[in-house]
């Protein structure tokens, strides 16, 4: 059967940076596994980083998976809805999740499941975006947390407040919700990129992968990390670290002009004393609306204030600057 209503497209070029009405952009670089059964929490608690027992029915959270030696493998967003976890990775790396946890199920009533081609991940935010979402047939979280229409086929999670943004589960097979959102104008996928970055959210992607400890990420600013809850992969190097104030590398928000894309993975050099060091490393990089690119960067304590940071190339790397997070980092 054809189906009623226009499918969600993939971005195209040409879309504004500038989100100023209630607008949507599909999110393809995301992917969604879902841990669901009597054993999941438990499960969870033993695998990821934060306090899995800490997050509510509803609730939102953030946290990654490491490595037995603290190298985070990737980071996430995590929504409960009953016994069921929702975890938001990228989506390049929640195959290697789902293999790497299947490992650890063993005789554990757990379930674990890629749902990236079954929901289709929708970006929505702009000035009265809860309004053009609130047609009656759904309650909005109203904190950062995850609701069901299930009528739909459709999740809502609240990702922040200030500015208020959702990323909707659409089911990939319900055309009825995809004809709703489809009448929304459409922005650039670095519109929403930009906004995890000022929210300075690292997203771990294939070229990070098992670069950083959790805190070189930030994700204790992000209550990440538990450092009360007892044992999971990597918790001994990870929790050493952090007691221990060993920790020599942070993440910081910056940006610079460059007519070419600063990619993830990319060196950071700075100059010290005429010479030219490496000083770290980009995590994630967009866009924004002035056409400048705004980036998050693991960059050693000992260089991160130095006056001429450079993004990719030693001598001819655009100058980076630094900007503000919405947290404090504890130096």
């Amino acid at each position: 059967m054809t189906p009623t209503n226009p499918p969600i497209p993939e971005p195209s070029t040409g879309l504004p940076h500038v989100v100023d009405t209630p607008s949507y952009c599909r999110l393809s670089e995301w992917g969604l596994l879902r841990v669901s059964g009597e054993d999941a929490a438990g499960f969870l608690q033993g695998q990821a980083t934060c306090d899995i027992n800490a997050l509510g029915d509803g609730g939102l959270g953030s946290g990654a998976f490491c490595t037995p030696k603290g190298r985070v493998i990737a980071s996430f967003r995590i929504a409960k809805s009953g016994d069921a976890f929702y975890l938001l990775l990228a989506n390049e790396l929640v195959p290697v999740i789902h293999k790497r946890l299947q490992l650890y199920v063993l005789r554990s009533r757990v379930i674990l499941e890629n749902l990236s081609d079954q929901y289709i991940l929708i970006g929505v935010m702009g000035p009265g975006i809860e309004t053009a979402l609130d047609k009656g047939e759904q309650e909005l979280p109203e904190t950062p947390g995850l609701g069901w229409s299930h009528d739909m086929g459709l999740g809502f999670m609240k990702i922040s407040e200030d500015p208020s943004r959702y990323l909707l589960l659409l089911a990939a097979n319900h055309d009825g919700a995809q004809g709703s959102i489809s009448q929304l104008p459409s922005f650039q996928p670095d519109a929403w990129k930009r906004e995890e970055i000022a929210a300075g959210f690292p997203w771990v992607t294939a070229a990070t992968s098992e670069e950083f400890l959790p805190q070189m990420l930030n994700l204790d600013c992000l209550d990440g990390i538990g450092f009360k809850k007892g044992c999971y992969t990597g918790q001994e190097i990870v929790t050493r670290t952090h007691f221990l104030g060993q920790l020599k590398r942070r993440m910081f928000r910056l940006c610079c002009k460059s007519d070419s894309p600063i990619e993830a993975g990319a060196v950071v050099y700075a100059e010290l004393d005429g010479e030219n060091k490496t000083a770290g490393q980009i995590v994630n990089a967009c866009r924004n609306k002035e056409g400048n690119i705004e980036c998050l960067a693991v960059l050693s304590l000992e260089l991160a204030d130095s006056p001429k940071l450079r993004a990719a190339d030693p001598q001819q790397g655009p100058l980076l600057q630094k900007l503000s997070l919405p947290y404090s980092l504890a130096l």
